[in-house]
Order: structure tokens, then sequence, then C-alpha cells
């Protein structure tokens, strides 16, 4: 029976490590769940998938660790690991710079993205999430103000907009940032023009604005100049 046969029989693919560890690890609490190795054997069946300088480490582990793990403490209260959590603890050592490398590249691309031209807000919003994700599993948990934030600034929107969205946001929360994001979407730039007096741009509004006509406040104006005292006291 060949080994692509004996993974078969024995459910899905034995999980493997590739270029991340921290998908490994999310990859091998799945398989453990779904997986019809029996539980004693699961570590084993993991070790001699390994690469050979982490195989070469976790060969040394004992063989009642591998199969019936062993009690820990943990806060001052006991807890039972398995034969993989043990195998995981022991390959955590091996690979502790590739987590601090991956925790590092994590955030570097969640604080360098930022959203394209012409790229919808809702295709900006599920990149963005992508990223706070791959920071939770490098325990990674931003508050959701800064969230908020991070998801604003980078939305490439222009300053008005980015006023706009300040403005109305109201509590600064993660959720309360994105329902903004999608309301100022449609939101229409005011006008730009120049003026002719001194040639700097301004911002033109569509303010209309109740005056009294220019004639009525000339002759009222007028008649209240001209109001004779004594043509009061004569009547």
């Amino acid at each position: 029976m060949s080994e692509t046969e004996t993974e078969s029989k024995h459910g899905p693919p034995i999980p493997v490590i590739k270029e991340s560890y921290v998908n490994f690890k999310k990859e091998v609490r799945l398989w453990t769940s779904i997986t019809n190795v029996d539980a004693e054997k699961q570590a084993g069946t993991l070790l001699l998938k390994l690469p050979e300088k982490a195989k070469s480490v976790a060969l040394d582990m004992s063989i009642d660790d591998l199969q019936k793990g062993k009690t820990v403490t943990i806060d001052g209260q006991p807890k039972q690991l398995t034969g993989v959590d043990c195998l995981l603890e022991m390959l955590d050592k091996i690979y502790m710079d590739d987590l601090a490398k991956e925790k590092f590249n994590a955030y570097d691309s969640f604080r360098k993205l930022t959203r394209k031209n012409k790229q919808s807000i809702k295709d900006y919003v599920l990149d963005f999430e992508k990223l706070v994700k791959r920071l939770q599993d490098h325990e990674i948990n931003l508050p959701s103000p800064v969230l908020a934030y991070e998801l604003l600034r980078s939305a490439n929107v222009s300053e008005y907009k980015y006023s706009v969205a300040v403005a109305i946001v109201g509590d600064l929360t993660y959720e309360n940032m994105k329902d903004t994001l999608k309301r100022i979407t449609e939101l229409e730039e005011p006008v730009s023009v120049k003026s002719e007096d001194d040639n700097v741009e301004k911002k033109s509004f569509d303010i209309k604005v109740k005056t009294e006509p220019e004639e009525n406040m000339y002759y009222s104006s007028f008649d209240e100049y001209n109001d004779d005292p004594t043509e009061s006291d004569s009547s």
C-alpha cells in the first residue's frame, strides 16, 4: 500500500511545515479534530512528516509524552497536554525565530496597506480584515478604536471625505468606521473655484442665504437717517 493510500485510509492528508509555521499549527489543530488516526498515534504520525532538523530534535522526546501527553501547571492550575500539544510545544522552540519574523511581517503588511485607486470600499475592507486576522493569528489584538483609525488612515480617501468621516463616525469603533466609509463613498466633493481678486483657490458650496433686497435696505436706511424729529413733535 502506497503512502498516499495510507493517508487516504486515515482521512485528510497529514499537515507538513511549509512556508508558515503558524499556518502549520492551525492545520494540525484542524487535522486532529477530523483524522481517523488514534489520539495516541497522532503526535508520532506528525513527527515522521517533519523536516529532518525538527525531526531529529523531536525524536529525543519520550514515547510517553508523544502518546499520552503530560500534565503541566499553568497559573497554579493543572492542565493535561496531549501528545500533539507536547510536540507543538517542542516545535515552538525550534521555530521561535521564524515566529518572530512572521509576526513582524504580519504587522508590517498591515501598516503598509493602502486602498488601491478605483478599488471599492467593500474589497478594501476585505483586504483589511484579512490582515487583521493574520495579526490575531500571531496574538496581536489591536483595540477597536485603533482598528477604526487604521481603517480610515489606509482608505486613501480625499481630505474632504476624511474630515467628514471623522465628523460623523460618532463613537470611534471599528464597526462604526466601516459603516461610515460606506456612507461617504457616494459623497460629492465640493467644487474648487478661484477668486478673481487674490487668485486663491477656495471651496464653493451651494449655500442659499435669504437676504433683504438691496433697494428696500437702502430706503430703510435713508428714511431713518432723514427722520425729522420736529415733524414728529408738530403732529
